[in-house]
């Protein structure tokens, strides 16, 4: 059985738009969640006067919103800024509160490019792909040419979002990019990777031949497939679409209850789902 967590103040009917997570926040818990686990993001617009008159008219708060108050007139920083309200909801304990507040204290320095960069990292960890690639870009189309390794950064990060959408060709150009600036060996693995999957064979292998100082690397590249591979023919979803097919081809017209087409189609329909999710705005 889990923990119970009690709520402080009322659940608000109008929601706050945390900008930094393009989410909706609806109590204090949510918002102490929030500012816990993205805590690298938080800047000085976090310190406001309009979070503070949220939690006082929406969640009953007011004294919470009192201290906050004082803190936005007297510019505190961030970090005693979100201590403040951590402490007063006494969810987290004191070492998760330190933790926290230290992290926004050494993200206090990160340079405008960076911060963007942060919030579309956000976006990538919860497979918001397209809104990660349109904050990448943008980025990348205003910063400045001295910038080489966040430039690095931002092609190899928009190689891997290119990849989890299956959109190998243009994968492998953002990583080949970033290996071109700053030869980080990965992004010349993670290229090889999307060029072996979205080349036929032949051409793979015609393009190492041209490339013969990519063969160590090309070798490193085929031992990571066959791992994928395995891990794959290991799930129960692989299990299962085996047992289905040797029925079908036997002749059964189900395993079990489970009818083959029907199962084909589920797993297919779980996938488009999970895609859909992935690009949904």
């Amino acid at each position: 059985m889990g923990n119970i967590i009690l709520s402080t103040g009322n659940y608000a009917k109008i929601p706050y738009f945390f900008e930094k997570t393009y989410v909706n926040l609806f109590s204090l818990e949510e918002l102490c969640y929030c500012l816990v686990e993205n805590a690298e993001m938080l800047d000085g617009d976090i310190v406001n006067d309009k979070l503070a008159r949220w939690l006082s008219e929406q969640c009953s708060l007011s004294e919470l919103a009192d201290k906050l108050h004082i803190q936005v007139k007297e510019k505190a920083t961030p970090a005693a800024y979100v201590e403040t309200i951590l402490e007063y909801a006494g969810l987290y304990s004191e070492e998760e509160i330190a933790k926290t507040v230290s992290i926004v204290s050494e993200n206090a320095g990160l340079s405008p490019y960076e911060k963007q960069k942060a919030r579309a990292d956000h976006l990538f960890r919860n497979k918001r792909y397209i809104l990660a690639l349109e904050q990448y870009s943008s980025l990348l189309a205003r910063l400045p040419e001295h910038e080489k390794e966040l430039q690095a950064k931002l092609h190899h990060n928009m190689g891997v979002v290119h990849a989890r959408l299956f959109m190998f060709e243009n994968a492998q150009e953002e990583f080949m990019e970033a290996y071109k600036i700053n030869g980080n060996p990965d992004s010349l693995m993670q290229f090889l990777m999307a060029k072996r999957l979205h080349d036929n064979d032949r051409d793979y292998v015609d393009y190492i031949a041209k490339h013969p100082f990519y063969h160590d690397n090309s070798l490193e590249v085929e031992s990571r497939i066959e791992d994928a591979t395995a891990q794959f023919d290991a799930t129960q979803e692989n299990r299962m679409l085996f047992t289905l097919r040797v029925c079908k081809e036997e002749g059964a017209a189900s395993a079990g209850d489970v009818q083959y087409y029907d199962e084909i189609e589920r797993l297919t329909n779980a996938l488009k789902d999970d895609y859909r999710e992935s690009v949904a705005r």
